[in-house]
């Protein structure tokens, strides 16, 4: 009994996966120009997003780069290390 529950629920999974995906391309495919206001609105969403993403992802590389240095350091310390273990024996 248990096993036909979650054939329903593959079953019932698989058909939505198809509706939706069918639902996109629909409305992929039904337009060819964007009309005015809509046009205005995504190039308002594409400023206001190019205003916050340059220093969101300057202070994100910052912090990745930091966080690559310091595992640097901590790499070079254990290769000093292995070293001198293995130049003393």
């Amino acid at each position: 009994m248990p096993q036909f529950f979650l054939n329903k629920r593959l079953i019932i999974l698989l058909i939505s996966i198809i509706v939706l995906v069918a639902l996109v391309g629909y409305s992929l495919s039904g337009k060819s120009k964007a009309s005015w206001p809509e046009q205005f609105v995504k190039d308002v969403a594409g400023f206001g997003e190019n205003i916050v993403s340059k220093p969101v992802g300057f202070v994100a590389s910052f912090f990745d780069n930091a966080k690559d240095l310091k595992n640097t350091y901590t790499e070079n310390e254990h290769l000093k290390k292995t070293f001198r273990r293995i130049g003393t024996t």
